[in-house]
């Protein structure tokens, strides 16, 4: 009530200036006194009700601090065993690379011995954009080949057939070739 709470404010204000004999003679009375007892333990359970919450509080900071340690010690481990993956896939890759590579220089060597063998001219020609008719460039030949135009291998690769073989002189099938791409 209202004369309970000027009751107790007066007491406040007089022990906090020091007068405390005057502020024990405020609430000397029995109804006084009884009040006091109630607030006394009504501050009571409100401490030990903060001290509770406090401690709540502590544990459950605790434990999302401990969760989040182990959230981190995943990642940490999750990204470890990401990047050794990631080094295992490369080296795997580089060593199938290798192999590919390997078995491409292995494949050309053949094929470079089985022309150079040759004793019929061979010719690897891709059509090239040129002004008229569809003109070839040779990007590869054998030695029978450029020995047929009157050139060195070196010299016959990036010719174009027009240029090695002039007019007549152009192999039959080039004709046949052109016809091809122009349609």
């Amino acid at each position: 009530t209202r004369d309970e709470l000027a009751e107790l404010s007066t007491t406040v204000a007089l022990a906090r200036r020091g007068q405390n004999d005057s502020a024990r003679d405020v609430v000397r009375d029995e109804e006084s006194e009884h009040r006091a007892d109630l607030l006394a333990r009504h501050l009571r359970r409100l401490r030990a009700n903060e001290h509770e919450l406090l401690r709540q509080r502590t544990a459950l900071q605790e434990r999302h601090a401990s969760l989040g340690r182990t959230y981190v010690l995943v990642g940490l481990v999750a990204g470890v065993l990401l990047v050794l993956a990631g080094g295992y896939l490369i080296r795997l890759g580089e060593r199938r690379a290798g192999s590919a590579a390997l078995e491409a220089r292995r494949s050309e060597s053949r094929f470079r011995a089985a022309l150079d063998t040759m004793l019929d001219p061979f010719y690897i020609a891709r059509p090239v954009d040129a002004a008229g008719p569809v003109e070839f460039e040779v990007v590869e030949a054998n030695e029978a080949g450029a020995e047929l135009a009157g050139v060195t291998r070196s010299g016959l690769l990036g010719a174009r057939l027009g240029t090695v073989f002039p007019g007549d002189r152009t192999p039959p099938l080039t004709g046949i070739c052109r016809d091809v791409v122009e349609t």
